[in-house]
C-alpha cells in the first residue's frame, strides 16, 4: 500500500475527529455579533462627528470613548463566554467522573 493511500478505518477515524467544532466556534458566535455591531455603531459615530462639526479635539475624545466603550464590551462578554465554557467543561468532568 502506497503511502498517500488512506485505508477505511483511518478515513473513518479522521471524519469523527473532524465532526466536533473547535472550541471557539462553540464559544464565540455572539462575540462575533457584538464585534460587528460595535464597529457598526463606531461607523456611524464616526459619521455623526463628521456630521457635527466638532473641532478635532472632541472628535477624537468622543471617538475614543466609543472605542473605549466597544473594547470594554467585548472583553466583558469574552470573559463571560470563557467562565460559561469552563463551567460547562467542569460539570462534564463531574458528570464523566460520577457515571
Amino acid at each position: 500500500m502506497a503511502n498517500n493511500e488512506c485505508r477505511p478505518e483511518q478515513e473513518t477515524a479522521r471524519s469523527v475527529a473532524r465532526d466536533r467544532p473547535p472550541a471557539q466556534q462553540i464559544l464565540f458566535p455572539g462575540v462575533k455579533l457584538d464585534l460587528a455591531v460595535i464597529l457598526l455603531l463606531l461607523v456611524c459615530l464616526w459619521f455623526a462627528v463628521s456630521i457635527a462639526g466638532l473641532d478635532h479635539m472632541a472628535a477624537l475624545s468622543v471617538l475614543l470613548l466609543g472605542s473605549c466603550s466597544g473594547a470594554l464590551w467585548l472583553v466583558w462578554r469574552i470573559r463571560r463566554a470563557l467562565r460559561a465554557a469552563e463551567r460547562g467543561l467542569q460539570q462534564k468532568r463531574e458528570d464523566f467522573d460520577g457515571a
